[in-house]
């Protein structure tokens, strides 16, 4: 998906919240490639979408992998990390590395 503002466009990476621990890693990895493969379209802010579960997961995923995944977030810094709460219609947006750094 493409969403465009004032002060530009985003292509954003949306996936849902499935109660299986694999199948949520299968999904969140898949969408990162699918995230940034928008670059070849031009993409220079990405964003990952998840639901807002997702941040009891994420330090101790980002954890596990450590400077790899810093690694990743300094390769790709147009990629953000957004949690969306649809109950609230509340968006938190994050950069890749402050889940390893600050969360």
């Amino acid at each position: 998906m493409i969403a465009s503002r004032e002060d530009g466009s985003w292509h954003i990476e949306t996936i849902g919240y499935k109660g299986a621990g694999p199948q949520r890693a299968k999904d969140f990895f898949e969408s990162f490639f699918r995230a940034v493969s928008r670059i070849k379209d031009g993409a220079s802010r990405i964003a990952i979408a998840l639901p807002s579960q997702f941040h009891l997961g994420l330090p101790q995923r980002a954890a596990q992998y450590g400077v790899a995944w810093l690694r990743i977030g300094d390769a790709f810094p147009e990629v953000e990390i957004w949690l969306v709460d649809c109950a609230t219609s509340r968006v938190t947006r994050s950069s890749w590395n402050s889940w390893l750094i600050t969360n």
